[in-house]
């Protein structure tokens, strides 16, 4: 963690409890994706992170945040993961790092065989280098079947049309990747 992410992490814990409202107010800025789970948005503070609201009763953020911890100190796994900052004490609310969504072309044909939902809008890059950002669903992080073993990526998006693939490509960013 650098200097300027020490301070926004002692901003943040000087807030005490916070509630999703609170959040919203002071920490969030545009909405950038939704899920079933959680609403992820800008985060105000600081243009690297965004913040991860819960919306349902899923504890997403409470596993991000437990898998993170289990990573950080690590640097083969945590390079593959974008990092979480904080978390309030009742996990409705974390800080994660921000990533880039470049084209669907630029995404590795292997990654690490504990990344099960290769979808790509829970995969970005930071400096070349692809993030998992949505790894509340890397179970075997969880028992304990961590290993450097690689599979072959099938990627996946949920748009059904093909008109809507390309559309959903023109937005992105391209990016050089580090594979």
């Amino acid at each position: 963690m650098n200097k300027e992410d020490r301070i926004l992490h002692k901003k943040l814990q000087s807030y005490g409890p916070v509630t999703r409202q609170k959040a919203i107010d002071k920490w969030c800025g545009k909405k950038i994706a939704s899920g079933a789970n959680r609403d992820v948005y800008e985060c105000l503070l600081n243009p690297n992170w965004v913040v991860k609201i819960q919306i349902s009763n899923n504890f997403d953020n409470l596993i991000e945040w437990k898998i993170w911890d289990a990573v950080y100190r690590a640097e083969w796994w945590a390079k593959w993961f974008a990092a979480c900052l904080t978390i309030t004490e009742s996990g409705m609310i974390l800080i994660q790092q921000k990533v880039d969504f470049p084209l669907t072309k630029v995404y590795p044909k292997r990654v690490p065989r504990f990344f099960t939902d290769l979808k790509y809008k829970n995969y970005g890059f930071i400096d070349g280098q692809l993030k998992c950002v949505d790894y509340s669903n890397v179970l075997c992080m969880l028992v304990g079947l961590m290993d450097k073993r690689m599979r072959n990526a099938k990627w996946w998006t949920p748009y059904a049309s093909k008109k809507k693939i390309k559309k959903y490509r023109n937005k992105e960013n391209v990016i050089e990747a580090k594979l």
